[in-house]
């Protein structure tokens, strides 16, 4: 994170969780005025805070995440998800992955198989931009995945479990035919055997059981 005093205007726009009224939000701004340098608007209905950091003897983006926490109140970290192109082994990915995590407060995971880089990191950090940078240095290209592609992560994962669900029902009904053709050659058996008792021994039990003892 970047924890430096800013010598030019910053402006971060931080994600709130925890308000359950609009007096929440006049509270966090209340305190966070408290800083030095520091100017914000919280909006209760889009759960964002909109803060200034204005002049050498402002406070860094890391004071006033701390000074929401504080308040009871929390500042999810920051989420990145790039597809990544140029990589050409499992050693690209961890080659990568090394230069994002020596990023301050970075947390980068490389994926080679699926050609992506997904990053977590406190808010009011690094950039994109920054977080681009970095892997354009490190020789591959980075594009942010959006709604689309995430949903058509979606839509494949859907398709798999389909495909499972639609395999064991497959399973199911063989074991199905298997169990009811064993009942079925049973049924036929039995009424072989109440045949066989009817028209050789007249329908005698003990007589019908004798003759079927001496086949085995």
């Amino acid at each position: 994170m970047n924890t430096q005093n800013p010598a030019h205007p910053q402006r971060l726009d931080l994600p709130i969780q925890g308000m359950t009224c609009a007096a929440c939000a006049s509270r966090i701004e209340r305190v966070l005025k408290r800083l030095p340098g520091v100017e914000a608007q919280v909006n209760f209905a889009t759960e964002r805070a909109t803060v200034q950091l204005t002049g050498p003897d402002a406070a860094g983006a890391d004071a006033v995440v701390a000074a929401i926490r504080k308040s009871g109140f929390d500042v999810p970290d920051a989420r990145f998800d790039f597809a990544i192109s140029g990589m050409t082994c499992a050693a690209c990915a961890t080659r990568l992955e090394k230069v994002l995590n020596r990023l301050p407060s970075v947390s980068a995971t490389v994926n080679f198989a699926t050609e992506t880089a997904q990053i977590r990191l406190p808010p009011g950090g690094v950039t994109e931009a920054e977080l681009i940078a970095a892997i354009d240095g490190a020789g591959f290209v980075a594009r942010p995945r959006g709604e689309g592609a995430r949903a058509e992560e979606k839509a494949r994962k859907a398709a798999e479990e389909a495909r499972r669900v639609e395999e064991a029902k497959y399973g199911f009904r063989k074991k199905l035919i298997w169990l009811f053709g064993g009942i079925i050659a049973t049924d036929e058996l039995a009424a072989s055997i109440r045949s066989l008792s009817l028209s050789t021994f007249g329908g005698n039990p003990l007589a019908t059981t004798a003759a079927l003892a001496n086949l085995n």
